[in-house]
């Protein structure tokens, strides 16, 4: 009965490590394209990144860094760092019929296969929305790949 309790006790932790190592631990961030070119959202392009920067920024198991340019041929194996599993999230915002609509792509770096797609809206006048829809949609759908 001592065994089946420790076996029922230990499944759970050797679980929670093999789900460890298969978790992503950098994330790189793309600049948002301003699809509109609307000279009055034209910050966004730096915020909604930023935001996410900020949100993960208490983790020490990840890192989240700029990417600045990508190009096809970039070799994100950097040596020291070969077990590092990367995400590239890129995304864009449109002003549409008094509503802003930003849409994320989330990117597997090694193999450049989209894992997440996701959309979202608020009143463009609501900051407040569009700051709190955003987070909570990266929450749910960045920090599960974690």
């Amino acid at each position: 009965m001592k065994r089946i309790i420790r076996l029922l006790c230990i499944f759970p932790i050797l679980g929670a490590l093999l789900l460890s190592d298969k978790g992503y631990n950098s994330i790189y961030l793309m600049e948002f394209e301003n699809t509109g070119d609307n000279i009055v959202l034209e910050e966004l392009s730096i915020s909604l990144p930023n935001l996410i920067k900020e949100n993960y920024h208490f983790r020490k198991d990840i890192t989240v860094e700029y990417a600045g340019d990508i190009a096809p041929y970039m070799d994100f194996n950097f040596s020291g760092k070969k077990n590092m599993k990367r995400m590239l999230i890129n995304g864009n915002f449109d002003l549409r019929d008094g509503y802003i609509f930003i849409s994320y792509e989330v990117y597997d770096v090694k193999e450049w296969e989209s894992i997440v797609e996701r959309t979202i809206y608020c009143p463009y006048n609501d900051l407040i929305c569009i700051q709190e829809s955003f987070l909570i949609s990266i929450e749910e759908t960045i920090s599960p790949l974690l």
